[in-house]
């Protein structure tokens, strides 16, 4: 009966009156107690520091702060009501019914804005006016807070609020590094509060995530990189309750990003988890290493295969983990080190405690790739192609493509419709096909080297890959296979 009938209620005094009277004096604590948040903010905020809360409520984070340790303690809120419960409570300590949207203190009269959840709830809807109030009340932080001072924020860090919370503070507002960090959470908890630090600096350049540094000079680009670190740990941490328990027959995909600093948004590894049986003979848990370049084998990238492979194992929940293309591995020892911390999340609660997880791959182990060609296009922005090098004497690098080979199984799947409509043809008849897009070429050079009766017209949107395809890919025109760099729906209306 607590709840708001809508997100909006979250913003107004009325409906934050009838709460705290609903509560009856008992302290309502968002994002966890004072206890739980100690040790980040011991490391953030000193003791000397002059502290605003902000939307304090009737929480004890201020009457806990200030026994800690932390005497110079003003706490505020636009409730009248909660204000004067906190005054009865603690009547040596400051206690003020102010808007954070418009605040009566002195310029950098603060080092340290402390925010428990009053963002979020000033920022329940994504809509205009509530953005204008979010921005007032950004400036106004900025504008009580003293050289070198610090916002603290606490939030549930919705995709909306954080946008806007990391625009402000590193694109409109000057001269600030931004820290984050997990709010230590319940296990059972489907959802991660955030610790988030504004420091105002001379420098700000840098900004970090879990203890992971990402500098840049632009803004949009800082922010960028924080919001693809926070979406990535919010995705996991909700994958990761929902596999609580083993659900045979179930098979989920699992992308993990890089652990490194770089703007690289490309998972550095997939996982592929499959439930496989309650009881596996051979444990709860096991984790198969896929080489690089062989991630698109039958095995390892289809369902079929990926439960063919888990079955075979002998263990409860199986992980396929597949490597980033675009990243670099530096052995198998450094690989499960990475990822041994990320597996023993994804196994299933009946896995023991002390209970190792087993790492297999095949006898390459990794494998490795190599980068034969790299380069732009203006259509889709970056190129690259890697495969294996076969040398020849005078190590002249050559690439050898056997043209009757498909990898891919939608290849096989086209392959094979077109394979059945020639075969219930009459003898000697001909047929004129039409593939829209080319990529590498390997499926219209697969319909060249079988079936003679096909011609086909390849139709490519961007000339660069019609380019790569035939420097890198042995892909070749002739009377039978012709290529037209055209839109695909021009070609279709042509036809």
């Amino acid at each position: 009966e607590l709840l708001p009938r809508q997100h909006a209620d979250f913003r107004r005094k009325e409906y934050w009156d009838e709460f705290f009277t609903k509560r009856q004096e008992k302290a309502f604590e968002w994002y966890g107690e004072y206890s739980a948040l100690r040790p980040a903010l011991h490391k953030s905020v000193k003791p000397s520091d002059r502290i605003l809360v902000v939307g304090c409520g009737n929480s004890d984070l201020s009457p806990d702060w200030t026994k800690d340790g932390y005497p110079h303690v003003t706490s505020m809120d636009f409730s009248e009501l909660a204000i004067d419960e906190m005054r009865h409570k603690h009547p040596s300590m400051q206690w003020d019914v102010m808007d954070m949207t418009k605040m009566t203190y002195t310029d950098a009269s603060f080092d340290c804005v402390m925010d428990k959840g009053a963002l979020d709830a000033l920022m329940a809807t994504d809509d205009a006016p509530v953005l204008a109030d979010a921005v007032k009340m950004f400036h106004e932080v900025d504008r009580v807070l003293a050289p070198r001072g610090s916002y603290v924020c606490i939030t549930m860090a919705q995709d909306f609020i954080l946008k806007h919370v990391l625009h402000a503070f590193s694109e409109v507002l000057p001269s600030y590094t931004i820290t984050i960090t997990e709010v230590p959470r319940s296990k059972t908890s489907p959802f991660v509060p955030f610790f988030i630090v504004f420091t105002k600096s001379t420098s700000s350049s840098m900004v970090q995530y879990n203890g992971k540094t990402y500098v840049h000079e632009s803004g949009a680009l800082r922010a960028q990189w924080l919001r693809h670190q926070v979406e990535a740990t919010q995705w996991f941490i909700m994958s990761q309750n929902e596999l609580k328990q083993i659900q045979v027959g179930r098979q989920r995909l699992i992308e993990l990003m890089a652990s490194t600093s770089a703007l690289n948004t490309t998972p550095r590894y997939t996982v592929r988890l499959v439930d496989v049986q309650a009881r596996g003979p051979n444990g709860t848990c096991g984790v198969f290493l896929v080489p690089q370049g062989r991630e698109h084998e039958f095995l390892f990238a289809t369902d079929e295969g990926a439960m063919e492979l888990a079955s075979g194992a002998g263990f409860s929940r199986f992980l396929i983990v597949s490597l980033g293309r675009t990243h670099t591995f530096e052995s198998l020892e450094a690989v499960q080190l990475e990822l041994n911390p990320k597996m023993l999340e994804l196994c299933p609660d009946s896995a023991a405690k002390d209970e190792k997880i087993p790492y297999m791959t095949v006898q390459e182990g990794l494998g490795e790739r190599h980068v034969i060609g790299n380069g732009t296009t203006d259509l889709t922005k970056q190129l690259k192609e890697k495969a294996k090098k076969n040398k020849k004497k005078g190590g002249t690098t050559r690439l050898r493509f056997d043209a009757t080979y498909l990898a891919f199984e939608y290849h096989k799947s086209m392959a094979a419709i077109l394979h059945y409509t020639v075969a219930l043809s009459t003898a000697n008849s001909h047929h004129k096909s039409l593939l829209i897009g080319l990529g590498g070429g390997c499926l219209a050079s697969y319909v060249q080297a079988t079936m003679p009766s096909v011609t086909l017209t390849a139709c490519e949107l961007d000339p660069s890959v019609v380019t790569l395809a035939k420097d890198f890919f042995g892909f070749q025109t002739n009377h039978h296979l012709d290529v037209v760099v055209q839109d695909g729906l021009v070609c279709l209306q042509d036809a």
